[in-house]
């Protein structure tokens, strides 16, 4: 791996290692094909820290990524990349099973149910090390909404999401998984 500091222009360093519009530090493999004239880079430019990377993509995805990130608040396609990058890592941790990680449990339920409140009440006693908060919300006359914020290992605040969603009496109830941030930039 070879490295120069960019000036804006486009040249090819003693090494081969080509630059081009990077004003800080090029780093990476340069290629030219057996053809001759076709030079590809493999590289990153990084700037106080930051790297910049070329990403390619058919015009008709990128059209539709630009419209997604547009509705969905996004002043660049760069923040939006960070976000896939971000969650696809958070992904990672959840799949792995390593480490710290926090999720939300939302549970949609009848309080007239047959025991219900108290059989939740209960399961939220048994793993009071991993539910740090709870939010319980009156919807209407019968239903309950609660918010639960679980804390821990992957795979137990997962088993212990599923056994409230699966108690009998729930109407609805939804997992989200998530990271503490410790790892993330």
């Amino acid at each position: 791996m070879s490295s120069k500091v960019g000036t804006g222009n486009t040249g090819v360093n003693t090494s081969g290692a080509i630059h081009t519009k990077c004003s800080g530090v090029m780093r990476g493999v340069a290629r030219t094909s057996a053809a001759g004239g076709t030079v590809s880079i493999r590289g990153r430019c990084i700037v106080s820290g930051v790297v910049r990377f070329g990403v390619s993509a058919d015009d008709r995805l990128l059209d539709r990524f630009d419209t997604l990130i547009a509705e969905k608040g996004y002043v660049n396609r760069s923040e939006a990349v960070r976000d896939l990058m971000r969650a696809s890592l958070v992904e990672e941790q959840w799949m792995s099973g390593e480490g710290e990680a926090v999720g939300t449990v939302t549970l949609v339920y009848d309080h007239h149910a047959s025991d219900l409140a108290e059989r939740l009440t209960a399961q939220q006693h048994t793993h009071h090390h991993e539910i740090v908060s709870t939010l319980h919300v009156h919807l209407d006359h019968d239903h309950c909404l609660e918010v639960l914020v679980l804390r821990g290992a992957p795979h137990a605040i997962g088993r212990i999401a599923s056994e409230l969603i699966g108690t009998k009496g729930v109407k609805h109830g939804k997992f989200v998984a998530t990271t503490t941030g410790q790892d993330l930039v």
